[in-house]
Order: structure tokens, then C-alpha cells, then sequence
């Protein structure tokens, strides 16, 4: 059985209003296994540090465009630039990634299949992406992928007798 996290928007009644007369409510919608209707589920890619799974001459990139109804990414790559000092705790030391500069023209326009998220922070919580900087937690990145490449392969090949 899968669990799915679905947003809806919902008419809101007297006590609710607001600036608004609608109000996002949550709910999990549970499909069966043999439920006849099939779900494309995707990540939302906004405002996420990515890497493609075509090698490129850059290896993390920021979403700077996400348009999920066609499954559409622009990019900005993503360079080191120093590391933390002490005065960001949990970043100390680490990389500090800033985007390339926009006049560069580094920027790609990529499909969404080809982004892989990976785990990573905001630091300055800037509203300009220019002058934001993300610490990449590469290491969980890396264990990650290892445990792929660990988990043992399961034959589902069976002997069949027709007696």
C-alpha cells in the first residue's frame, strides 16, 4: 500500500476567512497495490541543490526555475568559494558554495529527471539567490549512494512445475 501526502485547497467557512476564502487543508490518501490508477509522484525541485545524472563541468547545481506540469529545471551551477568560519556552528569548516555569476551564461535548461537532490542548507536564508550560500552535505551524500550500491540483489526468478 502506498501513502501519499496530497495538498488541497478547500472553501473556508465563516470562522476561517481570512485574506482569503481559501485555506490549504492536508490529508494522506491511501492506494491500495491493486488500484487501477497509476500516479506519476515527483519531487518538487524549488529553490533545491541538485546534481544531474549527466556529467557536466559542473557537479551541484541550484534550481532557479521549476515548472512541475512540464517537468522543467533552469539551473545555476553552483562553485566552492572558502569554507565556514566559526561563527556558522553547524558549517564550520565546511565548503561554501555560492552560484556562478548570472553574466557568466553558465545556465542550463535541463528536464527534471535529470536532477537528483541532494542534502543541503541554506545558510545566509537570503531571499537573493545571488547572494545566498549552501553548506552541501556531501559526506551524507556519499553514504547514500554507497548503501545503494550495498544493498543485495533479490532474484524474484522462480521454478515453475506444471504438474
Amino acid at each position: 500500500m502506498a501513502v501519499i501526502l496530497c495538498y488541497v485547497r478547500r472553501e473556508c467557512d465563516a470562522n476561517e476567512r481570512s485574506s482569503s476564502h481559501f485555506a490549504t487543508s492536508r490529508f494522506v490518501a491511501s492506494l491500495s497495490s491493486h488500484s487501477s490508477l497509476t500516479l506519476t509522484i515527483t519531487q518538487a525541485l524549488f529553490n533545491k541543490v541538485v546534481k544531474r545524472k549527466t556529467p557536466g563541468e559542473y557537479e551541484y547545481w541550484y534550481v532557479l526555475t521549476y515548472l512541475p506540469d512540464l517537468q522543467w529545471c533552469h539551473l545555476g551551477p553552483l562553485v566552492q568559494d572558502g569554507v565556514f568560519d566559526s561563527k556558522y556552528k553547524g558549517s564550520a569548516g565546511r565548503p561554501v558554495w555560492k552560484l556562478v555569476p548570472e553574466g557568466e551564461g553558465k545556465e542550463v535548461d535541463v528536464s527534471a529527471e535529470d536532477c537528483q537532490i541532494i542534502k543541503s542548507k541554506a545558510v545566509k536564508k537570503t531571499v537573493d539567490a545571488d547572494l545566498e550560500e549552501w553548506d552541501i552535505e556531501i559526506e551524507a551524500h556519499v553514504i547514500k549512494e554507497e548503501k545503494k550500491k550495498k544493498k543485495p540483489q533479490v532474484s524474484y526468478n522462480e521454478e515453475r512445475s506444471d504438474d
